[in-house]
């Protein structure tokens, strides 16, 4: 069965979705609700109904619905230029508004099912079959099905039709017809920050060396549980160590040192220990693979061990360094990923073939002519065979612009996508109990960092492997306030102030489900309640909840956009800017609800009142890098001159103790900066000085968000990761 809907070509048995040469990855609840809402183009699709027909086998709240609907939306949109697709009918569900076009085969023939909405001038539908074959068609509510016989033209259409249903076989359907898994449970390996890289399993699956440059940016390996667990640190060179593989015993890991203008192969126990040379090899850039008998490793050289020749797999003695070569020179670039088999039989590999992409091929271990499993002349990064040496997952560019993973059958065939929420892989490895994959991904992650005292430098606050960002403490400091996507989905989180006893606020079975996300969350004084804006639609609105969870109260109406929510000093009012004047000015409306008061009059944004309740501080609109404060009873405006003599960038938080502030160049509005030169600054209110706070950032952050304190001594904040990479779990595909 395949669809057609805008841009968008659906496979539903094969579980694919494509945006024109694009393939669009989808978690399996959202490509089920996606195959629903074509099947059923124009009709309400009931809350109930969706629930009984997506998650027949579970019981689930409806907000886990509205999520996996408000994902899938997303995507949609975004892959449809912005166009929505999927209606919200409130109170009751949804409607699909896309025009469908339906194929599928019925034994030799084609059907072409035209599904016009019931609104549409057109409503009559014409169901045409390329050869006389009667297949069964479900009436559609709201659609007339009107037979051929019925219409004058009748052969004439016929004929054109059955030419252009010829025409979507060839191209959309026969070549098409790819079979997907779905990865299920996927989640991140470590909480760690900096780049992490070539995971290997070990023989009983339960462990997990890999590579990581750490906090100095230094490339050394480690290991640690699968379970979970502190890693161990097993190499402290000043080298560079990658590509760890284990004995098939266990009992030792080989793997990459770079020594800049050559690398060495080399050896040692699997929990650490003194390592020994095995050989040199012409790059430090090709991964390697232990032989089942632990007797050999597969490596990539040249036949001098140096630059300039072709590069082709060898097969080396661990013990004596003795090497053979298994594949020959021959009219391609070079090879890379020498991978044996669980069973020792084969050895996978990657060759690059000149203007011709790379391919994925297989090569007896004993040597002979390698056999090509694949021709797509596209990009392939990796491999790893399954453990029943039946099939390898590899990691490729076919059918799409994004690096995503596959499985082929070891003695050739159709690849099978494979789903893992991804588009951006690089590595994979398989393990060797059956149970699980592991790949490397590197999509930037919010995460925040926490500096304190004299510290030289802030270091990472582990709270969730997740997107965590925008922390604010709790006037008492016992609490933390933040936005975290650790349910899939940005929403507001409270937890302890050390990060433990973390509780989802927004987005909880229940409430309501916006599209967008809330947004910068802040405590009430007395700390029993949180407030933010939420983006619905078009429009924002302010809100505020109960901070041990609880209903949520909307406290603005209208048709103007509010934003950056601060609670007043006796918690009695809510600071917020808003456009309802026709330009920006600050506003407040009770708390408890009413109406709102405009407070400002020269154009002001971002207020957040002192924590003493007399002044306001404020940044005007369209006037970057200055800050303001406004006397509450006089209404005496002022320049906050010391600060902004120290550089200031719109990015700052009030507490009791003084106001902190980020100095650096500004890159997205008013709220963001580049990591470049940004310095912690703050301002302290006992002595009317301005202190550093941690030095400048490292250089792998990027955009950085506003740091939060209470005393003056401990700072949060949240920033962007770029240039990293983590490693991810999958349950294993069967």
């Amino acid at each position: 069965m395949f669809y057609q809907f805008e841009n968008f070509r659906l496979d539903a048995k094969g579980r694919r979705l494509w945006s024109g040469e694009d393939l669009v990855t989808l978690a399996p609840k959202e490509f089920e609700l996606l195959v629903y809402f074509v099947e059923h183009p124009g009709e309400l699709a009931a809350k109930n109904d969706l629930l009984d027909s997506i998650w027949s086998d579970a019981y689930v709240e409806e907000a886990t619905l509205a999520r996996n609907v408000s994902w899938l939306r997303d995507k949609l949109d975004a892959a449809a230029g912005g166009k929505r697709l999927i209606e919200t009918v409130p109170k009751h569900g949804y409607r699909f508004v896309g025009d469908v076009t339906q194929l599928f085969e019925n034994g030799d023939a084609l059907v072409i099912d035209e599904q016009a909405r019931h609104h549409i001038r057109v409503e009559e539908t014409l169901s045409i079959h390329a050869t006389p074959v009667a297949p069964e068609t479900k009436r559609l509510t709201g659609l007339r099905i009107v037979s051929l016989q019925r219409l004058g033209f009748a052969v004439v259409t016929a004929i054109a039709v059955a030419g252009i249903g010829y025409f979507g076989y060839q191209n959309f359907v026969k070549e098409q017809r790819t079979h997907a898994v779905v990865a299920e449970q996927v989640r991140p390996l470590t909480g760690t920050f900096g780049r992490e890289d070539s995971p290997a399993f070990s023989p009983d699956g339960k462990q997990i060396a890999y590579a990581w440059d750490g906090d100095e940016g230094n490339w050394d390996l480690y290991v640690r549980l699968v379970s979970g667990s502190d890693p161990l640190r097993l190499t402290s060179s000043e080298q560079q160590e990658h590509f760890p593989v284990f004995s098939p015993d266990g009992s030792q890991i080989a793997f990459v040192r770079d020594n800049k203008t050559f690398a060495e192969i080399r050896i040692m126990p699997a929990l650490g220990g003194p390592d020994r040379l095995v050989t040199r090899v012409f790059s430090n850039s090709y991964s390697i693979s232990f032989s089942a008998d632990g007797q050999h490793l597969a490596v990539i050289d040249t036949e001098t061990s140096a630059y300039g020749g072709q590069y082709v797999i060898y097969l080396v003695n661990v013990q004596s360094g003795e090497r053979r070569r298994l594949t020959a020179p021959g009219d391609f670039v070079g090879e890379t990923t020498p991978r044996f088999a669980p069973d020792g039989r084969s050895v996978a590999f990657v060759r690059l073939i000149k203007d011709k992409g790379m391919e994925l091929f297989v090569v007896p271990s004993s040597g002979g002519e390698p056999r090509r499993l694949t021709s797509d002349e596209a990009t392939v990064h990796s491999a790893a065979w399954s453990p029943d040496s039946q099939s390898i997952y590899f990691i490729s560019l076919r059918s799409s612009n994004h690096a995503n993973l596959w499985r082929i059958p070891a003695a050739g065939g159709e690849p099978e996508f494979v789903s893992t929420g991804s588009d951006d892989l690089w590595v994979v490895a398989a393990s060797p109990d059956g149970k699980h994959l592991a790949y490397v991904t590197g999509k930037p992650r919010e995460t925040i960092w926490r500096v304190s005292g004299s510290e030289e430098k802030p270091h990472r606050f582990a709270m969730s492997p997740s997107g965590d960002q925008l922390p604010r403490f709790s006037p008492d400091g016992t609490r933390l306030v933040f936005f975290s996507d650790r349910s899939g989905k940005y929403e507001v989180w409270t937890s302890n102030a050390d990060g433990k006893n973390a509780r989802q606020i927004t987005g909880v079975p229940g409430q309501a489900s916006f599209d967008r996300g809330h947004w910068i969350p802040d405590f009430s004084p007395d700390g029993s309640h949180i407030t933010f804006y939420n983006i619905e639609g078009d429009r924002s609105y302010i809100y505020t909840a109960p901070a041990d969870g609880g209903a949520m109260r909307r406290l603005t109406s209208g048709d103007s956009n509010v934003w950056f929510p601060a609670w007043s000093a006796d918690g009695n009012w809510i600071y917020f800017t808003s456009d309802r004047s026709g330009e920006y000015q600050v506003w407040k409306v009770p708390s408890s609800g009413g109406e709102a008061v405009q407070v400002t009059t020269t154009g002001a944004i971002m207020a957040t009142p002192a924590p003493d309740g007399k002044t306001l501080y404020f940044v005007k609109w369209n006037e970057h890098g200055a800050l303001w404060r406004l006397s509450l009873d006089t209404g005496v405006e002022e320049l906050v001159a010391d600060i902004n003599a120290a550089g200031f960038t719109n990015i700052w938080t009030i507490s009791k103790a003084g106001i902190c502030f980020l100095t650096g160049k500004v890159i997205i509005g008013a709220f963001d900066v580049h990591p470049e030169d940004v310095e912690n600054k703050f301002y302290d209110f006992a002595t009317g000085r301005i202190r550093d706070v941690g030095g400048k950032l490292d250089k792998r952050l990027g955009l950085v968000k506003p740091c939060s304190t209470v005393d003056g001594n401990t700072f949060l904040f949240s920033a962007t990761e770029t240039g990293t990479s983590r490693i991810m779990l999958v349950d294993l595909p069967h």
